[in-house]
């Protein structure tokens, strides 16, 4: 290797390193703020029931919850908890069995003052099914109208009440905000503005 060849290769390196550092930062960023946004949220509703938050799939859910902590709202990443500990017994589970499973763990909510807040992403929602969710929180764009709706219907299950929020992330020149109003249009959802949520 020529002297040359080495130092392109370091500044390449380099490069790499900075624009990881810089998408790392981003993604922090996009974490305390939606943190922010969900704990004033469940503030400001109190809700009576769990809280169920479905976040980006890139922002892990366990760090996003300790993000969340720091604004006073301690939450569990309900998933985290099924794969390390019952991966196999829930592939396997069908059912009653399964739902038996789920509620045992979401009886173990960390202990706060507010209601139980549990952490899930898009990808984890198929199944899941919290009796008392009062209030989703959808940080992200969903995938599809039929992911939408299915995210949206973990509350007011069976008749009981329930409160979905979607926070639009600013971004991509109103690509996400004209995605959310093409899902909301084709389930004929009237969306309302949060007067404590700011532009």
């Amino acid at each position: 290797d020529s002297p040359q060849a080495s130092s392109t290769r370091e500044q390449g390196a380099a490069l790499v390193r900075e624009e990881e550092e810089r998408a790392d930062a981003e993604v922090q960023s996009m974490m305390e703020q939606m943190s922010e946004v969900a704990a004033n949220v469940i503030r400001e509703l109190a809700p009576r029931g769990s809280v169920l938050i479905f976040t980006r799939s890139d922002a892990g859910t366990a760090q996003f919850g300790r993000v969340l902590e720091t604004y006073g709202v301690a939450a569990r990443d309900i998933m985290t908890r099924f794969d390390e500990e019952l991966g196999l017994l829930i592939d396997k589970a069908q059912g009653k069995e399964f739902l038996d499973i789920q509620e045992k763990y979401s009886s173990e909510a960390p202990k706060s003052d507010g209601p139980k807040v549990f952490l899930a992403t898009e990808e984890a929602a198929r199944g899941l099914d919290l009796p008392d969710t009062s209030l989703v929180l959808i940080l992200d764009i969903p995938k599809s109208v039929a992911s939408y709706a299915h995210l949206s219907g973990r509350t007011g299950r069976f008749g009981q009440p329930g409160t979905v929020v979607t926070v639009v992330p600013v971004g991509k020149l109103g690509w996400f905000e004209s995605k959310m109003r093409g899902i909301f249009a084709s389930l004929n959802i009237r969306p309302t503005k949060a007067e404590f949520i700011q532009d």
